[in-house]
């Protein structure tokens, strides 16, 4: 009987351990994944090669203390499915501020067709835009 006692008093420790927070720091923190998608450019989108333009985004996490983001072009939407060696994917901003919710580029000198974004961040992932059209002017 003592012995019975003695376990659930341990497991009702740990369980109230378990629910206390690590610092400080943590309490305060928002600890929802949110994962955010683009809002601009769009399916209806026509860029200009050489313009510029911004990329925006929602469903921003309000307090993001990393800014290790890129936002990259996808060159050939066929090949998107090995996009780990990096070689469909043209730079298009790094280093920005996610929680601003965009970023302004310059529309890369791409032959014309349909494209999509890619937005990585080491935070959350990667995000691939909706498709849109750019001409090359």
């Amino acid at each position: 009987m003592i012995r019975a006692t003695r376990i659930a008093t341990c497991v009702c420790l740990l369980a109230l351990a378990a629910s206390l927070p690590l610092s400080e720091h943590e309490e305060t923190r928002d600890l929802d994944v949110r994962v955010p998608w683009f809002t601009q450019p769009d399916v209806d989108t026509t860029w200009i090669s050489y313009e510029k333009y911004y990329v925006q985004w929602e469903n921003v996490p309000p307090v993001i203390d990393n800014f290790d983001t890129a936002l990259y072009f996808i060159v050939d939407l066929h090949a998107s499915h090995s996009l780990s060696n990096n070689t469909n994917l043209l730079p298009l901003a790094t280093g920005f501020n996610f929680t601003e919710g965009q970023v302004e580029i310059r529309a890369p000198n791409a032959a014309s067709g349909i494209y999509r974004l890619l937005l990585e961040s080491s935070v959350w992932g990667i995000v691939i835009g909706p498709i849109f059209t750019l001409h090359r002017s």
